[in-house]
């Protein structure tokens, strides 16, 4: 999708943007009805392909959000546009959920699938209205909020990457405009944003997701690891992680310490959970590949 064959690679094809073309796929995530929806980042929309599995090799898009049209990629902050929309995530319920760094906010699409092009949200979190996009470090602010993600309970997670923390909302779908988070993780308040490489701190936290048995898995880019919380909801603001990926300890942060190997990481970025293998994927940037680990026991990734 988004090019006519395997061997090309330039944005929107070379041309103008359009139904069948992306510029800086971001993020993508597939409903339980088999729709793909995927951020196109520098095109400023979400784009939704129905039937994704069965379609052809660049087949056009069926709905766009962020634009009225699949031939404009403007950006904006008001109820029904798009500033650089970096990570996407669809609930239980079919309740779209869109984080955009620049406008420092997520916006909230209800029933998402049947919007029309263009449709304005239904939410915001991180800011108290539709055309505001300060940032800020309190607890209904973001800076930078870069992913978003959630569980089956209406828990939605939100990846601050500029603050070095990760808010949550409980019962997020009803959440009024600009709502307080609830708890924080990487700061133990908040109105802290500094960066570290302990047990209970990030530097960069770019990606998360959240398994069937409620562990959090959260990509912290310049430490070069993967951050484990068992039961996150029960942990308090600024709590330890339980476990750690691509680093030996919770204090170290070299890329590839110790050497490129099956333990070692370099800038990883997103996460995704296997729920029925129980396999954690995990795109290594900087080492050009893509990890798989295996969960042998409800607790232990190896």
């Amino acid at each position: 999708m988004g090019q006519a064959d395997f061997n090309s690679g330039t944005a929107n094809r070379g041309g103008s943007v359009a139904a069948n073309t992306f510029n800086g796929p971001n993020d993508l995530v597939v409903d339980s009805f088999g729709r793909l929806w995927v951020a196109d980042y520098l095109n400023n929309r979400i784009l939704r392909f129905d039937n994704a599995s069965s379609i052809a090799s660049g087949a056009n898009a069926d709905a766009v959000l962020g634009q009225t049209v699949f031939t404009t990629n403007s950006s904006g902050t008001t109820q029904n546009t798009f500033n650089q929309p970096t990570g996407i995530h669809i609930d239980p319920a079919g309740t779209l959920w869109v984080a955009e760094m620049t406008n420092h906010r997520v916006l909230r699409f209800d029933n998402a699938a049947s919007k029309t092009n263009g449709a304005n949200a239904d939410g915001v979190l991180g800011q108290i209205n539709f055309t505001s996009n300060t940032t800020g470090t309190t607890q209904n602010t973001m800076n930078g909020s870069f992913d978003v993600f959630g569980d089956h309970d209406d828990h939605i997670y939100v990846l601050d990457l500029n603050n070095n923390r990760v808010l949550r909302f409980d019962n997020a779908s009803l959440k009024s405009y600009g709502a307080n988070a609830d708890a924080v993780l990487g700061q133990t308040d908040f109105v802290s944003s500094s960066n570290g490489t302990t047990q209970s701190n990030f530097d960069s936290p770019l990606a998360g997701t959240v398994d069937q048995s409620n562990h959090l898995y959260i990509s912290d880019m310049t430490n070069n690891r993967v951050m484990i919380f068992n039961n996150p909801l029960i942990k308090g603001n600024g709590a330890p992680a339980d476990y750690v990926l691509g680093q030996p300890n919770f204090t170290e942060s070299t890329a590839n310490n110790g050497g490129v190997s099956e333990r070692s990481l370099n800038a990883p970025h997103w996460l995704f959970f296997d729920n029925i293998n129980k396999y954690l994927w995990l795109p290594d940037a900087t080492n050009y590949r893509v990890l798989r680990y295996t969960m042998l026991q409800k607790h232990h990734l190896l």
